[in-house]
């Protein structure tokens, strides 16, 4: 799922790999971590293990943060 909305909003791999390394996240809950790059503005949701959830442009929505 994560990988498809990564395609779909042209968002690079090496993007979201940045987002993760870069930015420490923030407990969003249910074991969820939320990063985000302002740079790139770009929000990364990853889960257990590091596993991505979503992907997307712009800050954190409302309920990720």
């Amino acid at each position: 799922h994560a990988a498809d909305q990564q395609e779909d909003r042209n968002i690079p791999g090496s993007v979201v790999d940045q987002t993760i390394n870069e930015n420490p996240g923030v407990p969003a809950g249910e074991g969820k971590t939320v990063h985000y790059d302002s740079n790139n503005d770009v929000t990364v949701v990853t889960g257990n293990a590091g596993a991505i959830v979503s992907v997307h442009r712009g800050p954190p929505r409302k309920g990720q943060q």
